[in-house]
């Protein structure tokens, strides 16, 4: 049995530090002490390597445990604590061994608890093989719980009804502003069966705090906080041009804040569906294709015609350079017209093979082509021609190639009288080929001027 001393000093400490804060463990002949430490101000966390600090704001530590062996004397036994376990033993221990005076009041027992609250050290040390990622995990979720609990058990005027009620039947806006939950949850109703989520605010007076989709869920249920959360993601999706749809799923996928540089066009490009996991690039909507492969050439060319149509300073130039990076387009637009030039001068230099496709530029000989892939076609209007006699294609009156077998090919005598062929593309005489070329310039001037 404890001495009637040793219960009056737990009774002493449960009355001044509430219920709980000293208990006596009969069977193990135990006294074990819980401290709830108030913190003002911020509060400094150290890895036990001294290599990581981090400083954050709390108001309530988590419970710090003493366990005292009962004997003539109390003897420590351990200390739990959250972080630095060694200090506050430390602390205990200096309590224990300082001496007493005569006209000393407090007992052991409120001297350590009176330490506890008043004389911990300035910064918490993580030990041990916790980590400090962990710590201050524990930490943020004790302060959380507590700080529930302080409101749940605080009564509250509503803003709406003027009713007064427990913290339990009330909810808090991020603003402070409170409201009992009757008379939110049908304004809530009302605005998210409506869609009207924009007008869901904090209803006090000159206040337009958004609610939280925490906060929704607490008081109206599951079911209605998801169709806010859809309704919410929809409206953000139609309001910001740099989000896409899931090719799979159709769900609306945001640009993610870390993406926002133009420095890296790859991270632009990626995009990760919240609702199926599809990883895609948000420009061609195939599967991501990684930072170096470019995008397929036909879904490119559409919005950088796109870009090249509208007038500067446009909206719908400001809404393509926001979504797919000003840098990228302009490069994709430089690419586009060089593209389109060479194109252009592809096609009215050479002859493309009816079969294969492949397009060939005469240098010399006639008109009568044949290509690798062992088919023969003109050179002038690209028909089929007969391997054995293709001439007749040439000698028929009234068509186009009438007479135009070496159409294009002139000999000229130098100063030095060498013979040279002068290639002149669809041109009988061959006294316009400066002209063709001033031609092909002009078009690719044109498609300069129409696309930069």
């Amino acid at each position: 049995m404890p001495s009637q001393e040793l219960l009056d000093e737990i009774e002493i400490v449960n009355a001044v530090y509430g219920d709980g804060s000293a208990v006596y463990k009969e069977e193990d002949v135990q006294v074990e002490l819980s401290a709830s430490i108030s913190v003002d101000g911020p509060l400094t966390v150290r890895s036990g390597d001294d290599t990581e600090t981090v400083t954050l704001t709390v108001t309530q530590l988590p419970p710090i445990t003493v366990l005292f062996d009962v004997d003539t004397t109390l003897h420590l036994l351990a200390v739990d604590a959250v972080a630095s376990v060694t200090e506050i033993a430390d602390v205990v221990r200096r309590v224990l061994e300082a001496p007493t005076g005569e006209e000393e009041e407090e007992t052991e027992l409120m001297r350590v608890m009176n330490a506890l609250h008043t004389a911990l050290p300035a910064e918490l040390v993580v030990q041990g093989n916790d980590t400090l990622s962990n710590v201050l995990t524990k930490l943020h979720h004790h302060n959380k719980v507590h700080e529930r609990e302080t409101f749940n058990q605080t009564s509250y005027d509503c803003l709406i009804c003027l009713g007064r009620r427990k913290g339990e039947m009330c909810v808090q806006m991020s603003c402070a502003h409170v409201f009992c939950k009757i008379c939110i949850a049908d304004m809530m109703r009302l605005h998210i069966n409506e869609g009207s989520i924009d007008s869901l605010r904090c209803a006090s007076a000159g206040c337009s705090e958004p609610f939280t989709e925490s906060a929704i869920e607490e008081v109206v249920g599951e079911e209605l906080a998801r169709r806010y959360a859809y309704l919410y993601h929809k409206q953000v999706a139609e309001k910001d041009p740099r989000t896409v749809h899931c090719p799979l799923c159709q769900t609306a996928v945001m640009r993610p804040t870390e993406n926002t540089g133009e420095s890296d066009e790859g991270a632009q490009r990626l995009r990760v569906c919240s609702q199926c996991g599809f990883t895609f690039c948000c420009y061609c909507r195939k599967t991501y294709h990684g930072p170096v492969s470019p995008c397929p050439v036909s879904t490119t060319h559409q919005f950088v015609r796109a870009y090249a149509a509208a007038p500067e300073h446009s909206t719908e130039r400001l809404n393509l350079e926001r979504r797919y990076g000003r840098k990228y387009l302009q490069r994709l637009l430089h690419e586009f017209v060089e593209a389109e030039s060479n194109r252009l001068v592809i096609e009215r230099t050479s002859q493309a093979c009816p079969n294969c496709q492949v397009r060939t530029e005469k240098i010399s000989g006639c008109n009568h082509m044949s290509c690798r892939c062992g088919f023969h076609f003109c050179y002038l209007c690209g028909g089929k021609l007969s391997p054995q006699n293709p001439y007749p294609h040439f000698n028929t009156p009234g068509t186009h190639c009438f007479q135009r077998l070496f159409d294009g090919v002139i000999q000229t005598r130098d100063d030095d009288d060498n013979d040279d062929l002068v290639i002149v593309n669809g041109n009988r005489n061959g006294n316009d080929d400066d002209d063709e070329g001033f031609e092909i310039q002009l078009a690719i001037m044109q498609i300069a001027e129409e696309h930069l």
